[in-house]
């Protein structure tokens, strides 16, 4: 995954790992069968000892934590909760883009003066 594709539009989650988590070793495939399947979400992986500065950006206190980030907003960062489909559940499909609501806002609010 490429920062251009996290900074440009569209969804992607982004899974932080650490080598000697348990739990981290057993999303793996389940994120990259997911990946297979939904092309139209793009998958990462970022390990946080290996770019402890990403990891540090997104704030990751703890592994596993997978990340949302639609619009370059993120959406719902889940520190110790991968679920085996969050990409099903998750609101990143169903929420309005974040940018789009802030600019309802912001014209509905122009328009009220």
């Amino acid at each position: 995954m490429s920062v251009e594709t996290v900074t440009g539009s569209g969804i992607a989650l982004i899974a932080f790992w650490a080598a000697w988590c348990g739990p981290c070793r057993a999303f793996g495939p389940v994120c990259e069968k997911a990946a297979e399947r939904h092309r139209d979400i793009a998958f990462g992986k970022a390990g946080t000892e290996a770019q402890p500065e990403l990891a540090d950006a997104f704030r990751i206190l703890s592994v596993p934590t997978l990340m949302t980030v639609r619009d370059r907003a993120v959406l719902s960062p889940s520190p110790e909760s991968c679920p085996r489909r969050p990409w099903r559940s998750s609101s990143a499909r169903s929420a309005p883009s974040p940018r789009r609501e802030v600019r309802r806002k912001a014209a509905n609010a122009a328009g009220a003066y």
